[in-house]
């Protein structure tokens, strides 16, 4: 007899954080969509390689993102794009 198997759901993974800045939200919102500078000011993240350019609003944008654990581990993942923000004050 034969059993059929269901693949398991992949779990879910919540990253939450709170940052407590200095900063005018113009500035929070220009360091939050330059993913390439991240590894700047970001404990654990060691390097951002683009791979796509993505249009003029960046979607389709693809780019590599390393990570490094405390514990020395690499997590290492691609990222594209779908979808855009623009700030406007409020």
């Amino acid at each position: 007899m034969a059993y059929l198997t269901m693949p398991r759901p992949m779990p879910s993974f919540r990253f939450d954080t709170t940052w407590h800045l200095e900063a005018s939200i113009d500035q929070v919102f220009d360091a939050l969509t330059d993913s390439l500078h991240w590894p700047d000011w970001w404990p654990g993240l060691v390097e951002v390689q683009p791979l796509e350019a993505g249009d003029e609003h960046g979607i389709g944008r693809t780019q590599r993102f390393v990570w490094k654990s405390r514990l020395g581990y690499y997590l290492r993942f691609n990222r594209c794009a779908r979808g855009a923000w623009v700030w406007r004050a409020i």
